[in-house]
């Protein structure tokens, strides 16, 4: 069948219509004079549907559609010819893990939901999982308090068959809309007052105190602090660079006279390319976790992680009357939705926006 293009919206409809208009009605309207066409060839191939662009000869069109039926009664068409199916397991390990090692900075914590979707459809044909599993995964997670988890697991899912439509592995995915069985979240602030840090900060070492005085100066997300090096703070210019961000984007942050008296401290013995947190055998410190830990023990405070430290920053920030567009930039957030999660900890923010107009609009005497 021979189609043409609508050069407005680009929808392909029969080359008999005079307009963009289908049989049902849809289309924009738009006129479709012969000589401005733009020609695409629509045939079935084992079944599926498959389209072709040609371009404006309607008579290369019509050449292309008769050689594509003599070849597929011949048996010759290529795309007939179908990638052989492998399974989950050999896709994950030989295409889906290496591809996240390399082009994924969160791959630390997503390598966990990768094992399990190994343990649960591993031996599955990549073709074979289908909406129904997911949704029963779903269920047993749900049952557990897991649906934090599960969310995690299903994002998981969704990014390995787009890539595996994108290599080749598989012609559209097999789940079907599985949006839906996403559960809604709802946002976590914890923070902690001046005061609880004060007593956080006495009961960790000199190193984890260094590393939280950062983060709650900063907004540093644990990677982004513990991967620090010599040359991303500038004591001249007052700058924290953090160039491993989330975002990919470099985030660069002033120092305060706080901030400037811990870093001098980190930086004597380094030099340049040295890692700011390194044990005594010069070997980079990426987590803190344990120690993290025992120093929340000591200091009596419960339900709190390190990226609380971040919510600790901005919240502190709000409450003290920091505009929220200046505490999206320090944090790095690519919109102001993202940010406005910490406005009610400024109830009197609304006051204090009418009360700069106290006065002005009274007559002079």
């Amino acid at each position: 069948m021979l189609l043409v293009e609508c050069p407005k919206c680009k929808k392909r409809i029969s080359e008999k219509t005079k307009e963009c208009r289908t049989a049902t009605g849809s289309g924009c309207g738009t006129p479709l004079p012969l000589r401005q066409r733009i020609y695409w060839v629509q045939y079935r191939v084992d079944g599926k549907s498959k389209t072709k662009k040609i371009g404006p000869s309607r008579s290369a069109a019509v050449n292309y559609e008769r050689k594509v039926k003599v070849e597929i009664v011949e048996n010759k068409y290529i795309d007939m010819k179908t990638t052989p199916e492998i399974t989950i397991r050999k896709f994950i390990e030989s295409v889906y893990r290496p591809w996240c090692k390399t082009n994924n900075r969160g791959y630390r914590n997503k390598r966990y939901f990768i094992d399990e979707i190994l343990d649960m459809w591993g031996s599955r044909k990549l073709s074979e999982l289908n909406y129904g599993n997911v949704a029963q995964h779903q269920q047993c997670l749900a049952e557990q308090g897991m649906k934090v988890k599960f969310n995690r697991l299903l994002a998981t899912l969704k990014h390995m068959y787009s890539l595996a439509q994108k290599t080749g592995h598989i012609n559209g995915s097999p789940l079907g809309n599985v949006n839906d069985l996403r559960f809604a979240e709802q946002g976590r602030i914890r923070f902690l007052e001046p005061k609880e840090i004060q007593s956080l900060l006495i009961q960790c070492s000199p190193r984890l105190r260094s590393a939280v005085t950062i983060a709650v100066n900063t907004g540093g997300r644990r990677n982004e602090v513990l991967g620090l090096k010599v040359e991303d703070v500038n004591l001249e210019r007052e700058i924290v660079s953090f160039r491993s961000t989330k975002s990919g984007e470099p985030r660069h942050v002033p120092m305060n006279e706080t901030l400037k008296i811990e870093v001098k401290t980190l930086l004597e013995g380094k030099e340049a390319d040295e890692y700011l947190f390194s044990n005594g055998n010069g070997h980079h410190v990426k987590d803190v976790k344990k120690s993290f830990k025992s120093a929340l023990n000591k200091a009596e405070i419960e339900d709190f992680t390190f990226h609380d430290l971040r919510h600790t920053f901005a919240s502190n920030l709000v409450m003290n009357g920091v505009d929220l567009y200046v505490v999206k930039e320090l944090l790095g957030h690519s919109t102001i939705r993202m940010t406005e999660k910490y406005v009610h900890l400024a109830p009197d923010h609304k006051s204090r926006a009418v009360n700069v107009l106290d006065g002005l609009f009274e007559e002079g005497e």
